[in-house]
């Protein structure tokens, strides 16, 4: 069973909403860290409501008008702990229902606001941090853009905190994947890092961002740690819409879904989209 998702959607939620449903539905976590969520304080958001699922704003939402970072968090599972000088952080922190577990998701930009430093905008948030309780069990859920396998600007800093908090941070290796031209960037900035030492955890390149999906999971069988998925890159620089919203038109027809039940017509429709993708958009060579 999934405990605790984190993951760095990138390019913004409404774009991902359909993958971010289909995730809890299969999953059922109690929480769903999403990092650049970038949900705006002048939008409707009331298409993002989930049954048994309340959504959880960073505080940003009402300082800076958007909300970098969310959490999904399954009713009367966690509830969110207030921190004190916390306005300004994409930091959400949760606790249990029994006050005994506090789970929190941290996003750290690699772009600072206009007139902020990156010094102060690290600083900020690890005063946010440092207002957890770190006598009850805590996990830690993040991307902080640092790097802690090269010789990354605050590493040793973050290091220090995790070491005077009692904490262990867990080893994740290259969490983004991303291809710029034809070289591959790669980079450990994603981080799980905790008080219990049982945890169990995995990671997942799902395709659909440049960052690993990070789970905590119950099962004591958790997946490995580096899944065994060849990595795809796909090339839509010819990517022909018109052809594809045709092709698309030309399976989907209502009648071919009669006397269907709804997992059939899942199925289906995930199998024409697949097909359609791999005739339309080339894999990069």
């Amino acid at each position: 069973m999934t405990d605790v998702i984190f993951w760095n959607i990138a390019s913004g939620l409404i774009n991902k909403w359909d993958i971010v449903c289909d995730i809890i539905r299969k999953e059922s976590p109690k929480v769903f860290f999403i990092a650049e969520a970038d949900l705006k304080i002048n939008k409707d958001l009331s298409c993002f409501k989930l049954d048994d699922y309340d959504i959880i704003l960073s505080e940003t939402y009402l300082s800076k008008g958007k909300a970098r970072l969310i959490a999904l968090v399954k009713r009367n599972t966690y509830r969110e702990l207030k921190l004190t000088n916390n306005k300004e952080n994409e930091l959400i922190a949760l606790i249990s229902m029994d006050k005994k577990r506090v789970v929190a998701g941290v996003y750290r930009p690699f772009k600072t606001d206009n007139g902020e430093t990156e010094r102060g905008n690290f600083e900020r948030l690890m005063t946010g941090l440092s207002g957890i309780d770190y006598r009850k069990k805590v996990i830690v859920l993040g991307d902080l853009n640092i790097d802690f396998t090269k010789k990354s600007r605050f590493s040793d800093e973050v290091l220090e905190f995790v070491d005077n908090k009692g904490l262990e941070l867990k080893e994740l290796g290259i969490t983004r994947i991303r291809k710029v031209r034809e070289t591959v960037q790669s980079s450990a900035i994603d981080h799980i890092v905790t008080n219990i030492s049982e945890i169990k955890y995995h990671k997942e390149f799902i395709g659909l961002s440049d960052h690993c999906l990070i789970r905590v999971v119950k099962k004591t069988n958790a997946l490995p740690i580096d899944s065994k998925k060849v990595i795809e890159f796909l090339d839509w620089r010819k990517y022909d819409r018109s052809k594809a919203i045709e092709s698309l038109s030309q399976n989907c027809m209502p009648s071919m879904f009669s006397n269907q039940s709804s997992e059939e017509i899942d199925y289906r429709i995930r199998a024409i989209v697949k097909d359609t993708f791999n005739r339309f958009v080339k894999s990069k060579k």
